[in-house]
């Protein structure tokens, strides 16, 4: 598994945005028991705290800032980072010139998200935050992802976040939802990332006709647009 990338002019990736990104580790998601498509969790599972600090510390040490810009992930949302390597981020972009910084972050934090914005624009990094919404269909969203995210929330959500990943090409979804989720993330953030779902361990199914119908649409309709993002292949960190 890769734990460092540079995100610049990959074939599997439209529209990309050029930053380093880097994939840590930390405590397991507050949410893993409930996402029936997401085994990502299972990456934070059986490390000490002062493990997790020395692995982060390791692949922290891989940033350039050549681009300015950094994405930090680490299978959950940021604030299951130890504040060390929170700490270490913060001190590695002044250090490195690094202006802004993505995190990702599950809504049960959305009340920590200003106070760490606030001590990063002190030091004069913008922090932006992504959400997984995965889509706006609520119904799919809560009972068939076991996302407990509903959409009543996501006027508070787009007052604080950046941007929201969605997915394509689990059964289930139709074209339509796509394209809708497309619209509706767009008029509720600044930008989105698309992520064309991989087979994972979980037991959620594939729809590969509607991925390719996707990796289409989005050729001729969505390329060139840098209010999207699109990964054609999720596994780039593997």
């Amino acid at each position: 598994m890769k734990r460092y990338i540079t995100i610049d002019d990959q074939d599997n990736i439209l529209n990309a945005e050029k930053r380093e990104m880097v994939l840590l580790k930390a405590n397991p998601c507050c949410h893993r028991r409930h996402c029936k498509f997401c085994d990502y969790y299972l990456d934070n599972v059986g490390l000490k705290p002062d493990e997790i600090i020395s692995f982060n510390k390791e692949v922290l040490s891989n940033v350039s800032g050549k681009f300015g810009l950094l994405e930090v992930i680490n299978s959950g949302s940021v604030f299951e980072l130890p504040s060390s390597t929170i700490n270490e981020i913060m001190n590695l972009a002044i250090k490195k010139n690094i202006s802004t910084i993505y995190f990702e972050s599950f809504p049960g934090y959305m009340k920590k998200i200003p106070t760490l914005k606030s001590l990063f624009l002190k030091n004069g990094i913008t922090l932006r935050f992504r959400v997984g919404l995965e889509t706006f269909n609520e119904e799919f969203r809560v009972n068939v992802l076991g996302k407990k995210i509903y959409n009543s929330l996501i006027h508070d959500i787009e007052e604080v976040y950046y941007s929201t990943c969605l997915i394509v090409g689990i059964e289930g979804q139709s074209k339509k939802d796509i394209i809708n989720d497309i619209d509706e993330g767009l008029a509720h953030f600044k930008k989105i990332t698309i992520n064309v779902f991989c087979k994972n361990t979980t037991k959620i199914g594939i729809d590969y006709s509607l991925i390719r119908w996707f990796k289409e649409y989005a050729i001729q309709n969505l390329q060139g647009n840098d209010r999207i993002e699109i990964f054609l292949d999720n596994n780039i960190l593997l």
